[in-house]
C-alpha cells in the first residue's frame, strides 16, 4: 500500500523532487500546493502529469479536500518555516528540502 502524499511548490527545482516521489513505488502523490495556480499547471503539464481538482494554495485546504499522511516541502527557504508549521498543525508527516 502507497503512502499518500502531498507535493508543496510546483517550480524547476521541486519538479525535480516530485519526479523522484513518482519513481518510488512506496508513495502516491495525491495533491499540489502552490500559490501560483496557472504557472503551477503549465509547469504539470510540461511533465506531462495531470491535474485532477488536486491542486491547492495552501496545506490546510488540500488537506480538507484529499486524505494523506505526508507533506513535501519544496519551495523558496524563506517560507519553509510557514509551510512547516502548517503541515505539523495538520498532522502531517513533514519532510522539507533545507531549514
Amino acid at each position: 500500500m502507497k503512502i499518500k502524499c502531498v507535493h508543496v511548490g510546483l517550480g524547476s527545482f521541486s519538479l525535480q523532487r516530485l519526479k523522484i516521489n513518482q519513481e518510488n513505488e512506496n508513495f502516491e502523490t495525491v495533491a499540489y500546493v502552490d500559490i501560483d495556480k496557472k504557472k503551477s499547471i503549465e509547469n504539470l503539464k510540461k511533465k506531462n502529469i495531470e491535474i485532477k481538482n488536486n491542486l491547492f494554495s495552501s496545506i490546510s485546504e488540500a488537506k480538507k479536500n484529499i486524505d494523506f499522511e505526508v507533506c513535501f516541502i519544496h519551495v523558496s527557504a524563506e517560507v519553509h518555516h510557514e509551510l512547516i508549521i502548517e503541515s505539523i498543525s495538520n498532522g502531517l508527516h513533514t519532510f522539507c528540502v533545507k531549514p
